[in-house]
């Protein structure tokens, strides 16, 4: 059709936005359009990051056997949204740092960097963390990208979404 036509033409949340519409018009037949999502994925991905936790945990074994530390690894999604003269600033949830030992960030470039934790809110499992500017190479500065962020107030119910991250540690 030519709502279909001209959602191909259009980009990024355009596309989404014209294939939803066009997928409600089509609503009798009970069919769902799917659109190339491709441009959305590599305007996005600059500004995503995988985030490893790497701490430890307390295990009781008993009475007899005491406590032992036992080393552990996590890991999650972060997105960039922010940059001044000296970090580097990334959202995240909290559940993904708590308890670290060390954060390691890796960027979209595949180049990692130390991260420190600049402040949680555990009750809504959000985090803010860093990664110095300085500890970043021109090349990776080139490569990501500060996220733009849009208006969930804008959202309606069964617009079409796109999960991109690190679930499960599979980036």
């Amino acid at each position: 059709s030519n709502e279909t036509q001209a959602a191909e033409t259009e980009t990024g949340a355009e596309a989404i936005e014209n294939t939803a519409t066009s997928a409600v018009n089509q609503g009798t037949t009970g069919s769902v359009i799917l659109t190339d999502v491709s441009d959305v994925v590599e305007n996005v991905m600059p500004s995503i990051v995988a985030i490893t936790n790497s701490g430890y945990t307390t295990q009781n074994f008993g009475f007899w056997q005491g406590t032992v530390e036992i080393p552990t690894e996590g890991s999650g999604s972060g997105i960039i949204i922010g940059q001044n003269d000296t970090e580097l600033l990334i959202v995240t949830n909290n559940h993904v740092v708590e308890n670290s030992e060390t954060l390691t960030v890796q960027f979209a470039d595949n180049t990692t960097a130390e991260a420190t934790i600049k402040g949680t809110k555990p009750n809504a499992d959000i985090a803010i963390i860093s990664v110095p500017m300085d500890s970043l190479s021109s090349d990776t500065r080139s490569a990501i990208a500060i996220a733009t962020l849009g208006d969930s107030d804008a959202l309606k119910i069964g617009q079409g979404v796109i999960a991109i991250g690190n679930a499960m540690g599979y980036g």
